[in-house]
């Protein structure tokens, strides 16, 4: 799983073909666990890797509206904030414990992630 604003393609990294790989792309890596359970159930997908990025676009505006109460621009003001509003909560309290030296928010949502993927549904 990977975010569908980074700039890097899973099938570069892992060495890979087009085809490959069981590769989900979605904004901030919001998406629902389905398509990873499918993956798992249905099509035998041993591994999943869950892949963030410096500067993620989608996580910062999340937090923005969480946080500031910014608004989004254009219609997806109208759209409900994803899931990831979830791991607003965490990522505020790894900021508090690591102080000014806390990494970008896309470390603790990627941890955050994965522990949602561990307890599964």
């Amino acid at each position: 799983m990977t975010c569908s604003d980074s700039r890097v393609s899973p099938e570069f990294l892992f060495g890979r073909g087009l085809g490959e790989l069981f590769i989900i792309r979605h904004a901030g890596n919001t998406v629902d666990l389905g398509p990873i359970e499918y993956a798992g159930a249905q099509l035998g997908v041993p591994l999943v890797v869950v892949m963030g990025h410096e500067a993620c676009g989608a996580v910062k505006a999340i937090k923005a509206v969480v946080d500031d109460n910014a608004t989004f621009p254009g219609i997806i003001v109208r759209m409900p904030l994803p899931k990831m509003t979830l791991a607003i909560p965490y990522v505020s309290s790894f900021a508090a414990q690591n102080g000014p030296a806390s990494p970008d928010p896309i470390t603790p949502t990627i941890i955050y992630i994965c522990c949602q993927l561990r307890r599964g549904p």
